[in-house]
């Protein structure tokens, strides 16, 4: 029974985390024509999303541990907002 809900934990932060990347790459293409696709911009975008998942991550792992009433599934809609 632990090794399912692991297993399960496991896919959940892989696919978020995915989801992720993949908005990264899409805002990266989106403001390539407006600003370009060089060093620095992909630099940026990159340090702008590894300093929300820090946050994020701090913040979800905050909250799932201080609450009793908030579930994983919860938490991952309310960031998605």
């Amino acid at each position: 029974m632990q090794e399912t809900r692991r297993a399960w934990l496991y896919c959940t932060v892989f696919l978020t985390g995915a989801a992720v990347m993949i908005i990264e790459l899409l805002g990266t293409r989106i403001i390539a024509p407006f600003y370009g696709s060089s060093l620095y911009v992909w630099t940026s975008v990159i340090a702008v999303t590894m300093m929300a998942l820090a946050v994020g991550y701090y913040a979800g792992g905050f909250l799932a541990d201080r609450s009793k009433w908030l579930s994983l599934s919860l938490i991952i809609s309310i960031a998605g907002l």
